[in-house]
């Protein structure tokens, strides 16, 4: 059967390495690059509280401060729907209209060793600085 098709595959085969083969701008959005633009904004929970976000027209919501809600999950439950405790990368590779700002909020984890020792280290989560949206 592969005799009768040899050339049908060959074709696919080689279609599937071509398409590795664009200009640099491609293949970095063909491999998990998603660049867009994001926004500073306003978002309101269920309860009328009012959050400063970055909107981000790829439709995505995140938290401009989302410090206190990593160290404090349970918090989470509070954000408006579809707002994520988290900031987009600023950059060629995320928010390309945003920067990233200084300083970063960091706070302490553990993790627990196969031996069993508790090891505590310093996490520190990056900021971004958007454009106001109009």
């Amino acid at each position: 059967m592969l005799y009768k098709h040899w050339k049908k595959f060959l074709l696919s085969v080689l279609a599937l390495f071509w398409s590795g083969c664009e200009n640099e701008d491609d293949a970095v959005a063909s491999y998990g690059c998603f660049p867009t633009q994001c926004y500073n904004t306003t978002a309101t929970n269920d309860l009328g509280e009012v959050f400063d976000i970055i909107e981000c027209e790829d439709g995505y919501k995140y938290l401009r401060q989302p410090g206190p809600y990593y160290e404090h999950p349970e918090l989470q439950e509070n954000l408006p729907k579809g707002v994520e405790a988290s900031t987009p990368p600023a950059g060629s590779c995320g928010a390309t209209n945003c920067t990233n700002k200084d300083p970063k909020y960091c706070f302490k984890e553990s993790y627990t060793t196969l031996e069993g020792t508790q090891v505590e280290y310093d996490y520190c989560e990056s900021t971004i600085d958007c454009p106001e949206k109009h």
